[in-house]
C-alpha cells in the first residue's frame, strides 16, 4: 500500500517538474518579456533609426528589434511600433492593413506624407500598438519626429518614464 501511495506522489512530483520545465522553455522561445518595447522595422528602417532607437535605450525603454517577417511571433505583446514605408517591404504593408481600417490605410498608401497611428488592442486586448507609416523612408521618419510630443508622452507612461527634461527630436 504504502508503495503505491510514494509511486502516486513520485509521480505527482514528475509532473510537476516536467510543467516547470516547459514554463520556463516557453518563456525563453518567445523571446521578449512583457514589458519590453517590441519594434517591427525592416533591417533598413532600424539602420535609419540608429538615432532614435539609442534614444529608447538611453530612457531605459528595453528595445526587442523585430522585422517584419518575423512579427507573427510577436504580434500579441503588450507594447508595440511598427515602423516602416509600405513599399519599404510587404511585410510592413499587411501589418498595416491588419492594424489599420480600411480608410487610414487608404490615407497613408495614397498620400505623400507619413503619419502616426495609434492602434490599442490591434490584436490582443490591452495591447499599446504605435504604427509610423508613409511612402518611403523618409517621410516615416519626418511623421515619427513630428509626433514625437505624442508618441514620447505614451511611452513615458507604458514605461513609467519619469524624465520631464526635454529632449532632442527623434
Amino acid at each position: 500500500m504504502k508503495n503505491n501511495e510514494e509511486d502516486k506522489m513520485g509521480m505527482k512530483l514528475k509532473n510537476i517538474g516536467i510543467l516547470i520545465v516547459l514554463i520556463f522553455a516557453l518563456g525563453l522561445v518567445q523571446g521578449a518579456s512583457a514589458r519590453d518595447l517590441i519594434v517591427v522595422a525592416a533591417k533598413s528602417t532600424q539602420d535609419a533609426s540608429k538615432d532614435w532607437l539609442g534614444f529608447l535605450e538611453s530612457k531605459e525603454i528595453p528595445v526587442k528589434l523585430v522585422t517584419p517577417d518575423a512579427f507573427s511571433d510577436y504580434k500579441e505583446e503588450l507594447y508595440i511600433v511598427v515602423i516602416g514605408s509600405l513599399d519599404e517591404s510587404k511585410e510592413i504593408a499587411e501589418i498595416a492593413k491588419e492594424a489599420l481600417s480600411a480608410d487610414e490605410y487608404a490615407s497613408v498608401s495614397q498620400s505623400n506624407e507619413g503619419k502616426m497611428f495609434y492602434k490599442p488592442q490591434a490584436w490582443n486586448v490591452g495591447q499599446k500598438v504605435i504604427l509610423f507609416l508613409g511612402p518611403d523612408q523618409e517621410a516615416v521618419i519626418k511623421a515619427r519626429k513630428s509626433t514625437s510630443d505624442d508618441w514620447f508622452e505614451m511611452l513615458k507612461d507604458w514605461f513609467d518614464i519619469q524624465d520631464t527634461q526635454g529632449f532632442h527630436v527623434y
